[in-house]
């Protein structure tokens, strides 16, 4: 899932402390904390809303940098190394989707639908639905038409079909105006349809870190913890304010909002890029804490970081289908 088009402009970077406004709600936001790295741009700030709890990325990217960005990312290596995480969300997604949807013959689009691990997995479980994707990326695109699936590209809002079922997984963190795509997904769903989201969502642990980024002994740890949850790829950590209300706006009713256990990558890998690259642990020390997330995080489950919902079209009084102004 790449090239999901421009970061939305906040200003220039600003610094630690900095009055702006929430690209959520437009409430009251103050810029939590910055930093100096390798990419481009260089100096990256990152906002908390004091109304809906949203945090996101503050600085500005201009569509050019988010391109080379996007242009950097070594696709096949990159879905390789998650392809059994995507597995797994594609079994989950079928396993709830079946508890919804009673029939075979429905339509779907999956919005982002990468290499097509979803697609196969709605195939496989439905043969006689109508399946089809839509990807922002030329490569990610043509693997699945090589797999003999429909997939379109370029602008969600050109898409001349309605469908019954829409998904976006983990699609909601990367685009610049997520009401904005929410409202073309509802215009785009059937009288009846559904939408199904998966996006990265505010946790106990980030509140946590959040708090501890006042505490000089610990704020180089807080920091990374944040930016391993936030980059110019995820544009936001949503809170469930923050997304129930995007959802609301766009003119859906939240049928259903779960939080669930979800990494990308093996724990230890986790470790060894921000605990060893970023922090310069020892190795000793990445192995320790590898660990001790391992049991924290997997085991025990302690980490709620993926939100999961189920939303409908709300329906206006007339029995049409209207956008919550």
């Amino acid at each position: 899932m790449l090239g999901f088009g421009r970061v939305k402009v906040l200003g220039a970077t600003p610094g630690q402390g900095t009055q702006l406004r929430c690209p959520g709600c437009n409430g009251p936001s103050i810029v939590v904390f910055s930093e100096h790295g390798d990419t481009d741009p260089p100096d990256l700030a990152f906002g908390l809303c004091k109304q809906c709890g949203l945090v996101f990325l503050a600085t500005k990217v201009s569509e050019e940098q988010l391109k080379s960005a996007y242009a950097a990312v070594d696709s096949d290596a990159y879905y390789a190394a998650i392809d059994s995480t995507l597995g797994e969300k594609s079994s989950r997604a079928v396993a709830d989707l079946s508890a919804i949807v009673d029939r075979d013959g429905f339509s779907l689009l999956d919005v982002g639908c990468g290499y097509g691990h979803f697609l196969r997995a709605t195939r496989s479980h439905w043969p006689g639905a109508r399946v089809v994707g839509h990807e922002f990326d030329d490569a990610c695109a043509e693997a699945c038409r090589a797999a003999s699936f429909q997939v379109t590209t370029g602008d969600l809002a050109a898409v001349d079909e309605l469908f019954d079922v829409i998904t976006l997984l983990d699609v909601a963190e990367h685009v610049d105006d997520p009401v904005q795509v929410f409202t073309t997904v509802r215009r785009l769903l059937r009288p009846g349809g559904l939408m199904y989201v998966h996006t990265p969502c505010r946790c106990g642990w980030d509140s946590l870190f959040l708090v501890l980024l006042h505490c000089p002994g610990i704020r180089r740890i807080s920091q990374t913890w944040l930016r391993s949850r936030l980059s110019i790829f995820h544009l936001r950590l949503w809170s469930d304010v923050a997304l129930t209300r995007a959802l609301n706006v766009s003119g859906f009713d939240v049928e259903s909002f779960s939080r669930e256990f979800e990494l990308s990558w093996p724990i230890d890998l986790y470790a060894q890029n921000y605990l060893g690259r970023r922090l310069h642990f020892p190795a000793f020390a990445v192995r320790v804490s590898g660990g001790l997330a391992r049991f924290v995080f997997v085991d025990l489950r302690l980490l709620r970081n993926k939100a999961i919902v189920v939303a409908r079209p709300r329906p206006s009084l007339n029995g049409s289908r209207e956008v919550a102004r």
